[in-house]
């Protein structure tokens, strides 16, 4: 559950150890492809175009002023869809039914990045989130090929640039280097080529538009196959090489199991993807299923929003709200929607620097005790999914304890850790912990918590 999904109670484990191993698995994708198949409402509208349109009928001494407050307000109400639209998903990331799902589509989202601050249209980043949500379990080939068409893509790759007898490499290399086969499967010269094949691609209004005249339809050689390519037949160049398999192998489990997957788990998985004819549920199956993926425990590091989404589900009582988890993680650098760079989150071990880490314990404890814990204001406000958390406290350590008959600090411990952590902690640790609640514990059936810092 902690990395098919974000995790979840003790119960929610339960739940699943009574099936068996392959019938829980089975579950949660059953879960995640059922809700996938239900499309999510969004207002897809295009207020900045709408804004355009009624900001060039104006007429008068005050129309420039007037043109720029439309524009502004487009700008900031499109802003604050996308902050709601982002909020939403961590609500299902934190407290949805189907978890492995938007594990899948966080996934993705880091695959085929994008920035909301370069493509500058909310509705445009939103489809592409739907896309990638619809098609996060499916067929890999069919999702290439609609992100290669995607108009947030192209515009995020500057596809607009690339015409006939002056190709722009940026789209073809990145299809190569980040989306299929890795640095080292391709060369300079395959680059410039399927430049060629991907000339007249470009998007308007929110659609894809070939546009013929800016298109190469020379003879092109891509990988050693020569033809008259266009830019899907480019894609399915890519799809046939030996690397492809391997590379979204390795950055499937990179992402699930742990940075650095041994060459013989890649090669089983990269053979269960072309097994399995490039679909995606399939190949997580084959790895939440490999007996490597149990050595693997606690071998990587989780990003904030799997932190964030993982402590909301663990918490008893009403998670915070999914605007107030985005704002944390982006106090934290993992902006969603907005990456570093088309390369995404260098992740991993980068994510718990000194100042992570007590961002990490900041949130932890804002969400256990509420508004005024965040006494730095690190997790409030902000343009893009602000809000405040909620001033309920969110855990009864109290109750949570002697539910499970914790009446001592040792076994308090034991069930705090338990229910928390995926990995035992060493002893010493363990010792350091029953101390502190020793100190911050009155023994009892009630378990009372001392003082108002109990921790």
């Amino acid at each position: 559950m902690n990395r098919a999904a974000f995790g979840g109670t003790p119960e929610d484990a339960a739940r699943l150890s009574a099936l068996g191993r392959e019938a829980a698995v089975d579950l949660l994708l059953d879960e995640a492809e059922r809700a996938a198949a239900v499309p999510l409402d969004a207002d897809l509208s295009d207020l900045r175009a709408e804004a355009r349109l009624k900001a060039r009928a104006l007429e008068g001494p005050s129309a420039a002023a007037e043109r720029r407050r439309l524009l502004d307000q487009a700008r900031d109400a499109d802003e604050r869809r996308l902050g709601a639209f982002r909020g939403a998903w961590f609500d299902r990331m934190s407290r949805g039914p189907a978890p492995a799902l938007e594990k899948a589509t966080l996934f993705w989202s880091q695959h085929f990045t994008t920035s909301r601050l370069e493509v500058r249209d909310g509705a445009a980043v939103m489809r592409q989130h739907l896309l990638l949500r619809r098609l996060a379990l499916g067929d890999f080939r069919a999702l290439l090929h609609a992100i290669a068409r995607d108009p947030a893509m192209l515009e995020y790759l500057d596809a607009d640039r690339n015409r006939r007898g002056r190709p722009n490499e940026n789209f073809a290399r990145e299809v190569m280097e980040l989306f299929v086969l890795g640095l080292g499967a391709y060369g300079e010269a395959d680059v410039r080529e399927a430049a060629r094949a991907f000339t007249g691609w470009s998007a308007e209004d929110g659609r894809f538009v070939f546009r013929p005249r800016l298109h190469d339809f020379g003879s092109k050689t891509v990988l050693g196959r020569t033809g008259a390519w266009n830019g899907d037949d480019v894609l399915d160049v890519l799809l046939e090489q030996d690397a492809a398999p391997r590379f979204l192998a390795r950055r499937l489990l990179a992402f699930y199991v742990a940075p650095e997957p041994s060459d013989a788990f890649t090669a089983r998985i990269a053979d269960a993807f072309r097994r399995n004819g490039r679909r995606i549920r399939p190949t997580l199956r084959a790895i939440f299923l490999d007996p490597e993926f149990d050595a693997a425990r606690g071998a990587r590091v989780s990003s904030p929003a799997e932190f964030a989404a993982s402590l909301a589900r663990k918490l008893p009582g009403e998670p915070q709200p999914g605007a107030f988890l985005a704002r944390a993680c982006d106090a934290m650098g993992h902006a969603l929607f907005a990456p570093p760079n088309v390369k995404g989150w260098e992740g991993d071990d980068a994510w718990i620097d000194p100042s992570a880490i007590l961002l990490r314990s900041r949130l932890a404890l804002t969400m256990v005790e509420g508004a005024d814990a965040d006494r730095s204001g690190a997790f409030r406000g902000g343009a893009l999914g602000g809000a405040t958390p909620r001033r309920t406290r969110a855990f009864d350590v109290a109750s949570f304890l002697a539910a499970r008959g914790a009446v001592d600090a040792e076994r308090a411990v034991d069930a705090l850790c338990d229910h928390f952590l995926a990995v035992p902690v060493s002893a010493a640790s363990r010792s350091a912990l029953i101390a502190y609640a020793s100190e911050r514990l009155v023994d009892g059936d009630s378990l009372a918590l001392r003082g108002p810092k109990a921790g």
